[in-house]
């Protein structure tokens, strides 16, 4: 066990298991290889469809373009009360611009992920938990032709849903600064409607550390949905601002 916020265990793979985890980073996951399309597919899925719902959303709740006109001659009047260049929007331009690369960061390692363990199998009820782990360890020996099983995280009893509950946690951090971003630029604008996708973003946060420190990988998706969902439409509520914006100016 290694000191810190989660624990560690060695698992040796298992043959004779059909949940077995086999030759971890050869390409080979549990029960076989992912299928192509599924193993390059969630990275653009991930990017696209909760931005497509998004915009959507946003576009049902911000209506018209005539509150933009006299928003942006508002925060024009604000910023440049004696004259001068104002742009309205570009706040807004650039919490999406972040967001979206931010955002890329964090599922462009499911390329690779989907690759030595498949994900979508393990989401079956019954499966492992294997997906909860950020990295895969090996043990450190001089002689290269050992053979030594792999080291991941304890997913059993207490500590696994100890260990899941951290991650879910890790993952959180990994999402909340580009959230906050556009939380801010979006309240300027909107702020009863940013007000509630917050509330919506905080529900799908909760249940996204309950069940998946509770029931393990897979459950968790539903409030991954709720969270990525509220947080692609705040981040079209911006981008749909700005162009309300310079379509009013």
């Amino acid at each position: 066990t290694l000191s810190g916020s989660s624990t560690v265990r060695v698992v040796a793979p298992a043959p004779d298991s059909v949940m077995a985890v086999q030759k971890i980073g050869d390409g080979v996951e549990s029960g076989g290889e992912a299928p192509c399309i599924i193993r390059y597919s969630l990275v653009p899925i991930f990017m696209i469809f909760p931005r497509v719902t998004g915009f959507l959303i946003a576009t049902a709740l911000m209506g018209g373009n005539d509150y933009f006109v006299e928003q942006a001659n508002s925060i024009a009047e604000a910023e440049f009360p004696s004259g001068g260049p104002p742009r309205p929007g570009y706040p807004q331009l650039a919490a999406v611009v972040f967001s979206v690369v931010a955002s890329w960061l964090n599922f462009f390692p499911l390329l690779y992920k989907n690759q030595i363990i498949n994900l979508v199998k393990f989401a079956m009820p019954g499966s492992s938990n294997l997906p909860s782990n950020m990295q895969i360890f090996k043990i450190d020996d001089p002689d290269p032709e050992a053979k030594h099983p792999h080291v991941i995280l304890e997913d059993a009893g207490v500590i696994g849903k100890y260990n899941r509950a951290n991650r879910s946690l890790f993952h959180f951090n990994e999402h909340v600064s580009f959230f906050v971003l556009n939380v801010v630029m979006a309240s300027q604008v909107l702020p009863v409607e940013t007000f509630y996708l917050v509330i919506v973003y905080m529900i799908g946060r909760v249940l996204h550390q309950v069940l998946y420190s509770v029931g393990g990988f897979g459950p968790h998706a539903l409030g991954f949905a709720f969270a990525l969902v509220s947080s692609c439409t705040l981040e079209m509520m911006n981008l749909r601002t700005f162009v309300a914006f310079r379509e009013g100016w």
